[in-house]
């Protein structure tokens, strides 16, 4: 009767394809980059957060726990613009990022009083973190062996424009040593 069971599995898992086991993103047609500018927010407001490992928000039930961060700073909309350009633009990636996740700044998107999405920046890591999935994560690419690797991470030139902001709302960790 195992072997019946075991039999089945394995002629199951043959019939999917092996893209089902594997991720690979799908190219993206050049607007759909506009993920965040596209949308309607009420406000945007920058986070300082508190230090803590491997988180991927600061949403809980459309609210930012006071907790979760040690300074808040809403942003104008010169302000707002010129962050979405930044996260939404491709030049802002395309070196790796570690694997580890500890981010420093979050910018939070509203409409009225409930946080509807974030981006979470992890200056150590080099790389951010959304609940919306930003397209321009993932438009730079290499080859390793027969495999193509995302490179997610910050380009020099957007971890200075990250930066740039950071220090703009006056944070104190913006991974400038």
């Amino acid at each position: 009767m195992l072997k019946q069971i075991f039999a089945l599995f394995v002629l199951l898992g043959s019939l999917l394809p092996i893209s089902a086991y594997c991720y690979a993103p799908k190219p993206f047609a050049p607007d759909s980059f506009k993920v965040l500018s596209s949308q309607q927010f009420d406000s945007v407001v920058a986070y300082e957060i508190k230090p803590k490992l491997e988180i991927e928000t600061i949403i809980a039930n459309k609210r930012v726990s006071k907790y979760d961060y040690t300074k808040a700073v809403k942003l104008t909309v010169e302000q707002s613009k010129a962050i979405m350009k930044t996260i939404e633009d491709k030049s802002t990636y395309g070196e790796s990022g570690a694997a580890c996740f500890n981010p420093r700044m979050a910018i939070v998107f509203y409409r009225g009083p409930d946080a509807v999405t974030d981006v979470l920046i992890c200056f150590e890591c080099n790389q951010l973190y959304s609940k919306t999935n930003i397209p321009a994560t993932w438009s730079h690419t290499h080859m390793a062996g027969d495999y193509k690797i995302p490179d997610y991470g910050f380009s020099k030139k957007g971890r200075a424009a990250l930066v740039k902001f950071c220090v703009e709302f006056g944070f104190g960790d913006c991974g400038i040593k």
